[in-house]
């Protein structure tokens, strides 16, 4: 989806099927206008390590997985993913129901002229206590490739969605996602797995423990994230039922996350 967010260093983005991680963001030696450094999870989508007309940019874990993209390309090709709710209320809550299976056929309104207007679908109420209902009884929740970048949604985001707004005014869709309508709208869930998504921080597990006080079990494989630092451990609550949490293929050491158990129960 086209945006006009400016691009930070360490976010995680998909652009069509593949996953990279934005490194730079400026001018390269040699071309005009800006330009963002990618490090692609896939090194071979990748054509260089970060260097380009003999001057080093950003380093990658692959000779080959760096490649430049200019900053308008990025804008209008870039995935910056979606919340952790939003992406249930797709999978979860568009799910078939009961009440589907009764809905109604469409109204087709007729004009004072005679003429035939538009037909409208009228949703009862009863099919949409249905699927939030749906969602408010799950226990495990699976939530694969679903292009997750974050918990909540930021208070303040710039020109992330796709609803008209200038750069810096705040949308009324900015407190969707927040840490309490998580929460109320997940009741029960004690199981997710978030694997194959955009999460890029640590801050994450923070706050789905914050979310949902009851999660006893999360999947972040193939997430690649920032190792927090000894500081920012230590200022992070401590969850009392986090008891599992999975981090394959995350490219992190077991050094680097062994003082993790300070936040998990």
């Amino acid at each position: 989806m086209p945006h006009s967010a400016a691009p930070q260093p360490g976010a995680r983005v998909q652009i069509g099927s593949c996953k990279a991680t934005v490194r730079y963001v400026g001018e390269v030696q040699g071309q005009t206008g800006p330009w963002v450094g990618l490090e692609w999870d896939d090194a071979a989508r990748g054509k260089n390590d970060g260097s380009t007309g003999g001057q080093a940019y950003f380093s990658c874990r692959s000779p080959s997985a760096g490649s430049f993209l200019r900053l308008d390309k990025y804008k209008s090709q870039a995935e910056l993913g979606c919340t952790v709710l939003e992406a249930l209320q797709r999978r979860y809550g568009d799910q078939d129901t009961n009440a589907d299976q009764t809905a109604e056929p469409a109204e087709q309104v007729s004009k004072a002229d005679g003429r035939k207007g538009v037909e409208w679908q009228f949703i009862g109420a009863d099919k949409v206590h249905a699927k939030i209902s749906q969602i408010q009884a799950l226990e495990k929740a699976t939530l694969i490739n679903c292009c997750i970048s974050s918990v909540v949604r930021p208070l303040l985001h710039l020109a992330v969605c796709s609803r008209p707004r200038s750069a810096t005014h705040e949308c009324d869709c900015s407190q969707q996602g927040s840490e309490q309508e998580v929460r109320e709208s997940l009741p029960q869930l004690q199981e997710l797995d978030l694997s194959e998504n955009l999460l890029s921080s640590w801050l994450v597990i923070q706050q789905l423990g914050t979310a949902l006080p009851s999660l006893a079990c999360v999947n972040l494989t193939h997430n690649l994230m920032a190792v927090p630092t000894p500081e920012e451990l230590r200022g992070t609550p401590h969850n009392q039922a986090l008891r599992i949490l999975v981090l394959n293929k995350c490219c992190l050491s077991w050094s680097q996350v062994s003082g993790w158990h300070l936040f998990i129960g």
